[in-house]
């Protein structure tokens, strides 16, 4: 019998535009600084832990995740894997989390993300081309059918029929519950001063429409590229029963239910997300005794493809992106995915499930399906 796979401890980093207060951090040293306080929270010894699974999309190789577990200082027999793909990494790094927790290979595992867009190499072909370097990746084998990431979000808005008016609307309410909503999620890191998002501000209509200027694509309604960390402590029901024999048993405990990744169409990633829907539903009627409340972390890449998003996974009555999105505080590419599973974990209360949900370049989707129990912990497991 596989086990379950619990959540012992989860947080953010703030997030920053590229080049803005974080770039003075690699990956390593910005992912270090998160997990040791997340470590910390959940009284973790760095040695206990099996292994890190790291989501991450601009380092070019390297294997992001081995410089941050030395950095961190983990024991030398712990794995590191790295997970590039793209804005699905650090999602679909929990997902692999899960997946070595369930298949008994380890029983306490960090799984999540980190990027740091501002220290990302210039990369480039060799003996193909003189171009001098590329910064967006190929998404497919074939260059003339390989869309440019705005040209595709406007071929998104064109064919649903989004128009610009809808899409002010959605960044201008995503800044507003960003400004207005404490995150919890929010994590203090050693010698970062920043308590917030430094991107997220009043906006408004005027200032949407003054950026129509900005071409090809409004910049109000596209998440900036930025940097930034998410992680979760993982950890069995193994773990669990002697964490509770130790006396720490816990009031409410969020269980990781499932996972899921799977791909659409290449030439509108925004609608990947769509292929989803099944999974969820199937995710939502395996819930005994749940009450229908439903919390949503939804990737806001462009405000388009958030708003169809929606609209292609029947989210309209579920509470989505409560406390503003990615339009408000910037898109670390490779921790996108854990930023929005890091978010629901602390949205969700017991009795209530919840979803993250991003989809990514290529027609990447990535799905997690989540639920914080109200059962003392040696109920749960009994």
């Amino acid at each position: 019998m596989r086990s379950r796979v619990y959540v012992l401890a989860a947080g953010r980093s703030v997030i920053a535009p590229r080049g803005g207060a974080l770039s003075h951090l690699d990956e390593a040293w910005l992912g270090a600084g998160l997990i040791k306080e997340l470590l910390k929270e959940a009284q973790v010894r760095p040695e206990d832990l099996g292994g890190l699974l790291v989501g991450n999309a601009l380092a070019a190789g390297g294997n992001p995740a081995r410089r941050l577990g030395l950095a961190l200082g983990l024991g030398q027999e712990a794995m590191s894997l790295s997970v590039d793909s793209q804005c699905c990494s650090g999602l679909d790094a929990i997902g692999l989390g899960m997946a070595v927790i369930r298949a008994g290979s380890h029983h306490l595992v960090i799984a999540g993300g980190v990027e740091s867009a501002s220290n990302a190499p210039l990369r480039q072909w060799t003996a193909r081309d003189s171009h001098p370097g590329w910064r967006q990746a190929p998404f497919t084998p074939w260059p003339h059918d390989d869309p440019d990431m705005v040209a595709a979000a406007l071929r998104l808005a064109e064919a649903r029929g989004i128009d610009s008016q809808m899409q002010y609307d959605w960044a201008i309410q995503s800044h507003k519950l960003a400004r207005q909503n404490k995150d919890p999620s929010l994590r203090a890191i050693a010698d970062l001063a920043l308590e917030k998002d430094p991107h997220t501000r009043a906006l408004t209509i005027e200032t949407c429409r003054r950026a129509e200027r900005a071409k090809p694509h409004n910049p109000t309604t596209m998440a900036p590229i930025a940097d930034g960390a998410a992680f979760m402590i993982l950890a069995s029901e193994l773990y669990l029963r002697e964490h509770s024999a130790q006396g720490r048993l816990l009031r409410s405990i969020t269980e990781l239910c499932d996972h899921k990744a799977m791909a659409s169409d290449h030439q509108i990633p925004g609608l990947a997300c769509g292929v989803l829907k099944p999974w969820l539903l199937d995710q939502m009627q395996a819930q005994e005794g749940w009450q229908g409340r439903f919390k949503v972390e939804l990737m806001e890449s462009f405000a388009a493809q958030a708003i169809a998003n929606v609209e292609d996974l029947n989210l309209g009555a579920a509470e989505v992106n409560a406390w503003g999105g990615m339009l408000a505080c910037g898109h670390p590419i490779g921790a996108s995915g854990a930023v929005l599973a890091v978010r629901l974990f602390h949205r969700l209360s017991p009795g209530e499930c919840g979803l993250a949900v991003i989809p990514a370049a290529g027609g990447l989707a990535s799905g997690l399906f989540a639920r914080c129990h109200t059962h003392p912990l040696d109920s749960l497991l009994s």
